[in-house]
């Protein structure tokens, strides 16, 4: 991923960061993780069923029967929204 890296806004390295944390606390793999998008990069990877995007200025989580959406106008602060972000990954991790 090395170059593309640098293309990244600051909320995705942050949220990212924030995801690695989370997974490294759990001895668990970010998989199939590539970033991508012909007109927004985003990080795209996968850990125990769940498919997990994060976008410019968002964040997205996805697998079965699951579709849940962080969108900066629905937060006060980018802070707030990485925080619910974190806090529904690792909801979502415990009860997979």
């Amino acid at each position: 991923m090395g170059d593309a890296m640098r293309n990244l806004t600051v909320f995705q390295h942050k949220c990212e960061s924030q995801l690695q944390s989370i997974l490294r606390n759990r001895n668990l793999n970010f998989f199939n993780q590539k970033l991508d998008g012909k007109k927004e990069m985003y990080i795209y990877g996968e850990v125990k069923g769940l498919e997990i995007w994060i976008y410019k200025d968002g964040a997205e989580i996805g697998g079965k029967n699951i579709d849940k959406r962080f969108e900066k106008d629905d937060f006060e602060s980018e802070e707030e929204l990485i925080d619910a972000f974190k806090n529904e990954v690792e909801s979502l991790l415990e009860s997979n």
